[in-house]
């Protein structure tokens, strides 16, 4: 029979994998009992709707009236799911719902990585537990997949500074930058370098460089690209290209 002291590693993860199991439920289980909240979800449920019927994916839509205010990923993705499982609500609010999933993901591993793995449970309860944080990740709007790839990106950047894999998580935080500028515009990419700037300020290291990455290696320079911008670029003219880009 084993000592009392060897049950205790199995009960932490039994009691871990039962939190996680909790949020999880928590944040897909209802996502499809309530109806669209105007004005935001009926928009964003209408444009990659259209997307499928007038088979577009470079130009979204509204009313079929070209509509350039957003960038296009949280539309393809919601296009994608609306292919795979009919339209409905939950089918809908699937990425928003799963973007805060990740989002509580990256504050575990953060917690983990910085001190210790409970710290990294309790931040990850803890934010499942923010009210404003679970309603976003709820509905359909940019908030969630915006501030969930924005939190992968800094989280990467606190990784690779360490020392953590840095190849690998220098170039998924170009990455997940990259998918946060074609989320919400260049609000996305202005936010977490001014974050990086003062953080390196702070630590009197600002002449860092992401060690491991070359500047011109293929993945980073795809990484740099927004996509939608060259083929809007190329297919639509420059007036889609400043609509997108220009300040609001």
């Amino acid at each position: 029979m084993p000592a009392p002291d060897a049950a205790v590693p199995h009960m932490s993860r039994l009691w871990v994998a039962l939190l996680w199991l909790a949020i999880a439920v928590v944040y897909l289980g209802a996502i499809g009992a309530y109806p669209f909240a105007d004005p935001d979800e009926p928009r964003y449920a209408e444009i990659p709707r259209e997307m499928l019927e007038l088979r577009d994916w470079v130009t979204p839509h509204l009313n079929y009236v070209k509509y350039f205010e957003k960038p296009p990923l949280v539309y393809w993705l919601t296009a994608l799911s609306f292919k795979a499982f009919g339209l409905h609500e939950w089918s809908a609010r699937i990425w928003p719902a799963l973007s805060g999933l990740a989002g509580i993901g990256m504050a575990y591993i953060l917690g983990r990585a910085m001190f210790d793995p409970w710290t990294g449970q309790a931040a990850a309860a803890l934010l499942a537990a923010a009210p404003l944080y679970f309603g976003l990740s709820q509905v359909l709007v940019l908030d969630a997949p915006l501030t969930a790839l924005m939190t992968v990106a800094l989280g990467c950047v606190w990784l690779a500074y360490t020392g953590v894999r840095r190849q690998l998580f220098t170039v998924v935080a170009y990455a997940a930058t990259a998918l946060a500028v074609l989320t919400k515009g260049p609000t996305a990419l202005l936010l977490p370098g001014v974050i990086v700037v003062l953080f390196l300020l702070l630590r009197r290291d600002l002449g860092a460089r992401p060690a491991g990455v070359r500047r011109h290696h293929p993945a980073v320079v795809r990484a740099r690209q927004c996509p939608q911008s060259g083929v809007l670029e190329l297919l639509r003219g420059q007036a889609a290209l400043r609509s997108l880009l220009s300040p609001r």
